[in-house]
Parts: structure tokens; C-alpha cells; sequence
């Protein structure tokens, strides 16, 4: 595995004004200079391709080097110039682009989102080697065909539109679909690029319908998922508990293959419901977001919905309110699937030194306790993202995990 495990490249034609607020407003959530736009502190490299290698106007820009990270995706914002500009001196930009991700197998994506009717895919110039065939066929996102805008001109400049949350939303998932397929290729070798075996991303959704402004959300969240032409999935109880089975399966089952978002209201943490799901959540280690929608207080604070990223939203968020809140999902989401992948290095180091190494994709808590009791063989070194634990903290973790050496990834 290379040094940097995900790189995102964005690719636009120098004639289309919007690339760079595209550009720039995704970097501002996948590439942050500081977590404070982006709760969990994910951060992809975010790279551009707009000029000219040369200097000289029309001419291709500088080669994507792919090696340089373990998966890639490039989002190409298609637009008739730079369709025009494949059929001619970006050419060998784009043919180098295929040839190199034919080389890796299925560790990149080429993302094309359509700003134009003209711009579907790649044009018939380009040779595709036989294994990326495919892209020939390339699913592209027709965003011109979109109610709102991805970009908009306001005041004579160019700004994020009402659609710039839903294509962000876009490009974590597909990022995060290409983790699931090269994991589902490690247990499955037939497992091909595009291939629908492979596992897509569900939202959980944990409520109260005893605070109608927690439930009112669950249901916009998926009035909003619904009407939309995005890979997201939802599991809401009400209409995706099947009658006649175990609750509790269900649940459980559920929430062991999606990601968590905990809508937190008045009465959410006293609901013995709401407080299972937390549990299994953090039992199971799924990603884990909480929408905070509390207004007058709890009686009690559920301990256990700690430790994990939270937005706070007001009682009726607006369409644009969810769609940022759809993105923290899916970016809690990939970085828990990357982080994973990342820490497999380290963790195959402490394991040919000896130890049993347990890997969490957040910080150690007080709940991990009860599993780690209850393995077969207790772990002796667990690792956790970065920032490391401020002493005070991993003292009191330490002091009752026992003979357990905690390591953030940097401290490997």
C-alpha cells in the first residue's frame, strides 16, 4: 500500500468557469486545512487537472499519477469543450488515464458527471484496453438534467449551488463503493468492476416517533434519498421491519451491514428501542453519526452515544440542512472503511511482533471493554485513528482495559 491510501483528481476544461468553486467546495470537505467544516477529520488528498502541462493554451494537462495512491477516483466534469478537447490534444491525456487504471485492476474509479447533453462519456478515440472496456459504457451522472444547479452565478461569481451537497454526497459513496469491492474481491476473486454483488452503503436511521420533529426528519431524509438518482439506501423501520419476525433479529441484522445516524431528540436516549440500537451500533463497530434535535433536555444523557461525531440541526432543517447532513454520513462512513484499510500495515507489523491487535475506526471507549472481555483471545495492542488520546483520557481507558497497549496510527 502506498503512502497515501485515497487521492481524489478532479479533471474540467478551462472554458468551464464553475470547475473551480467545484473543485474548490469539495476540497473543503474532503481535504480540509482544519476539521472544523468537516466533523471527522477525514482528509483526501484533492487534485486538479485544468492546465495545459505546457504553458500553452489547448494543450492536455499533466498526466494523473494513479501510483501515487492506493485507490483513486477521478471526477471529470464533462462539458462539450472538454469532449472536443478529448478528441484532439487531450487525447493521450485520457487515453494514459485508462491504460494506467487497466494496470491496477479495480482500484480506481472514473467518475463523469455531465454538465451537458453533449458530454455522456469518453469519446470513440480513446482505445480502451480489454479490461476497462466498460467505461466505453460509462454511467454517467446527467446533472444538467437535475431540478437546482451544481454551481451557480451569483453577482457576477461563480458559487456552490443547491445540487453541490448532492454531488459531494455522490462522490464519497463511490469512493466508499470502491472500498467494498476490493474488500468483497479479497473474499470473492469473480468480484468485477461495476459488479452489483458487491455491497453499497444503507443509512440507518435511529429514532424516537415520541418527538414528531425526529421522526419528521427520518421521513425527509428519505422522501429526499427516494426522489433522487444516487446509490444511498435506507432502512427505516416502519417500512422495512418485515411482520411476522423477530424484532430484535432484525434490527441487529440491520445495523450490523449499514451505517448508523442517530437522531438525537428529547426523548431519544430513554427509549429502551433507541438504546439498544446504540449498542449493537457500537458493538457491531459501524460508523456511527448523531443529529442533535434535542431542545429542552434529557433526563438522562445516554453514555453510549458518545464518542462519535455530532451536527447539531434545528428543528426543521431546510433541503439543504439534510443534504450537508447526508454528506457527514457518508464521509463518517468512508473514513471508517479507510481507515481500516490504512491501519492494516501497522497492524500486520504488531502482529509479526507478537501481538493480538484489535483495529477500531474511532477512539477507544468504556463499551469496547465488554467485547474485548469477551473474545476468544483479548486482544494485547488496539489501534484507533488519529489524534492520540490526550493522557488524562488513555490513563483512565489504560487503567481499565489492563494489559492492553493503545497506539493511534501515527504512534506505529
Amino acid at each position: 500500500m502506498t503512502a497515501t491510501p485515497l487521492t481524489l483528481t478532479i479533471v474540467w476544461h478551462p472554458s468551464f468557469a464553475g470547475g473551480s468553486v467545484v473543485a474548490e467546495t469539495i476540497a473543503e470537505w474532503f481535504e480540509p486545512l482544519n476539521a472544523s467544516n468537516l466533523i471527522t477529520g477525514l482528509r483526501i488528498p484533492v487534485r486538479i487537472r485544468r492546465e495545459p502541462e505546457s504553458g500553452r493554451p489547448g494543450e492536455a494537462p499533466l498526466a494523473i499519477a494513479l501510483g501515487d495512491a492506493d485507490v483513486n477516483l477521478v471526477l471529470v466534469l464533462g462539458t462539450a469543450d472538454l469532449i472536443e478537447a478529448a478528441k484532439g490534444p487531450w487525447a493521450g491525456f485520457f487515453q494514459s488515464l485508462v491504460d494506467g487504471m487497466a494496470q491496477r485492476g479495480i482500484r480506481d474509479t472514473l467518475m463523469m458527471a455531465a454538465f451537458d447533453d453533449k458530454s455522456h462519456e469518453l469519446p470513440a478515440n480513446v482505445n480502451f484496453p480489454e479490461s476497462m472496456e466498460s467505461l466505453q459504457s460509462l454511467q454517467a451522472l446527467r446533472t444538467y438534467q437535475w431540478d437546482e444547479k451544481i454551481v451557480v452565478l451569483a453577482d457576477g461569481k461563480w458559487q456552490p449551488g443547491p445540487e453541490f451537497a448532492r454531488l459531494a454526497v455522490m462522490v464519497a459513496d463511490n469512493i466508499a463503493y470502491r472500498l467494498l469491492l476490493l474488500e468483497a474481491k479479497e473474499k470473492n476473486p469473480d468480484i468485477e468492476d461495476g459488479d452489483l454483488r458487491a455491497p453499497s452503503q444503507t443509512l440507518f436511521l435511529s429514532h424516537t416517533k415520541h418527538d414528531p420533529h425526529g421522526l419528521a426528519l427520518a421521513e425527509a431524509i428519505i422522501a429526499l434519498i427516494n426522489t433522487r438518482s444516487n446509490q444511498l439506501k435506507v432502512f427505516f423501520d416502519a417500512q422495512d421491519l418485515r411482520s411476522g419476525q423477530n424484532f430484535w433479529n432484525q434490527i441487529s441484522h440491520a445495523i450490523a451491514d449499514s451505517s448508523f445516524l442517530a437522531i438525537a431528540t428529547d426523548r431519544y436516549a430513554g427509549r429502551p428501542v433507541c438504546q439498544f440500537e446504540v449498542l449493537e451500533a457500537k458493538r457491531l463497530r459501524r460508523p456511527v453519526f448523531v443529529a442533535y434535535l434535542v431542545e429542552k433536555g434529557e433526563d438522562r444523557s445516554f453514555p453510549y452515544v458518545g464518542n462519535v461525531p455530532v451536527r447539531i440541526l434545528p428543528k426543521q432543517p431546510s433541503p439543504a440542512q439534510i443534504d450537508l447532513l447526508l454528506l457527514d454520513c457518508c464521509l463518517e462512513y468512508l473514513r471508517s472503511l479507510s481507515f481500516l484499510r490504512e491501519a492494516r500495515p501497522l497492524k500486520d507489523k504488531l502482529t509479526q511482533a507478537g501481538a493480538t491487535v484489535d483495529v477500531l475506526s474511532r477512539k477507544p471507549e468504556l463499551s469496547d471493554m465488554a467485547r474485548w472481555n469477551t473474545m476468544k483471545v483479548r486482544p494485547t495492542a488496539v489501534v484507533y485513528p488519529d489524534p492520540p488520546l490526550a493522557n488524562h483520557e488513555l490513563k483512565l481507558i489504560s487503567g481499565l482495559a489492563g494489559n492492553i497497549v493503545f497506539k493511534a496510527l501515527s504512534e506505529g
